[in-house]
């Protein structure tokens, strides 16, 4: 049992309750996946975009290439080149966002993807935001739900003291957590951008001012960002923090470095209860969800109903619309997502 086999994929996506549908999905099993690197790898991803669908949109064309291409990732560094393409991604939406070609200052995506080493049996996952990623590995008679992902809330301490460090903070604003500015506003840039697109910079300014951003990483949110979020004019600040001067941000306050988890599943788990269903045949079962599926689900539950439902033969992209269209059915639904990966040993 020293490699993987991907048995069956699929995917699938609903609107839910909302106006817009800003997630988006990638999805490459090895045939389709081509990287410079002797190894067997795949690649599935989910982005949740909001404020807009242009950063989500960008990740779900562009991502997978950037990774493939960085260099790290023919030298088997993987996580080096998915944090270098993270940041390359955000470099080309500035860049687009200078020459007036996108509006990525107020827009952004969460990040959930994995890499699957099929030849070394190996999951790198990597995460921004609160999309998340779970493993269900077999572990005596059921399975075990095991979270490879790690939510990034602007509450939690450590999130909070790096956003604070940066110069912004962290605010109870419409019943959740958010980030503010410590004097809100834009730069000469950002105000020459807006300007251009709305002819004031009252939309972007409010924004800011209020503090509308509930996670502490993501693609796009430039305005949270260098150098978008580097002099603050004290004429728009919040009264609150205003010390009549400029002020300069020293780092982003919405970071795009992501939790990365290299995880190399077991190769002897728990053996079943009965001897009629040999080791080899068990399967683990990937499931990737935008966090419309993650509010009304549990993992544990997600992972029982998702290995019960493959195990019986039932198609992965079946499985994947039984959970989105039952979530997208409940008040005041989400975006909802599902990737579900059906893995074996060979």
């Amino acid at each position: 049992m020293g490699q993987f086999s991907i048995l069956d994929w699929g995917v699938a996506t609903e609107q839910g309750s909302r106006a817009h549908q800003e997630d988006r999905y990638t999805c490459l099993p090895p045939d389709q996946f081509s990287t410079p690197t002797p190894q067997n790898l795949a690649y599935f991803a989910v982005y949740d975009g909001h404020g807009g669908i242009d950063v989500a949109d960008h990740a779900r064309k562009t991502l997978h290439n950037r990774i493939a291409a960085n260099l790290s990732l023919a030298n088997g560094e993987y996580e080096n080149a998915i944090s270098n393409a993270l940041k390359e991604q955000d470099q080309q939406l500035y860049r687009d966002y200078a020459a007036g070609m996108n509006d990525a200052a107020e827009i952004g995506s969460t990040v959930a993807l994995c890499l699957v080493d099929l030849t070394a049996r190996e999951l790198i996952v990597a995460n921004i935001g609160d999309s998340h990623i779970v493993l269900a590995e077999p572990e005596g008679s059921g399975y075990r739900p095991r979270r490879l992902t790690r939510s990034h809330a602007p509450s939690s301490p450590g999130e909070k003291a790096r956003i604070e460090k940066a110069g912004g903070y962290v605010r109870r604003s419409a019943g959740d957590n958010r980030i503010g500015m410590q004097n809100s506003t834009l730069t000469a840039h950002s105000t020459n951008y807006m300007m251009k697109k709305e002819g004031s910079i009252d939309i972007l300014s409010r924004r800011q001012k209020k503090g509308t951003i509930n996670m502490s990483r993501a693609l796009g949110d430039l305005q949270y960002k260098q150098p978008l979020n580097e002099s603050i004019p004290t004429h728009i600040a919040n009264a609150e923090t205003s010390t009549g001067c400029f002020t300069a941000a020293k780092a982003d306050f919405i970071s795009n470095t992501p939790h990365i988890n290299h995880y190399i599943p077991p190769t002897d788990p728990l053996p079943p209860s009965s001897a009629a269903e040999p080791l080899s045949k068990r399967k683990s079962v990937l499931i990737l969800a935008t966090d419309g599926v993650g509010n009304f689900v549990n993992d544990a539950p997600l992972c029982e109903f998702v290995a019960e439902k493959t195990s019986l033969g039932v198609r992965a992209e079946d499985v994947a619309k039984e959970i989105v269209g039952d979530c997208a059915e409940k008040r005041g639904s989400d975006n909802c997502t599902c990737v579900v990966v059906v893995m074996g040993d060979v």
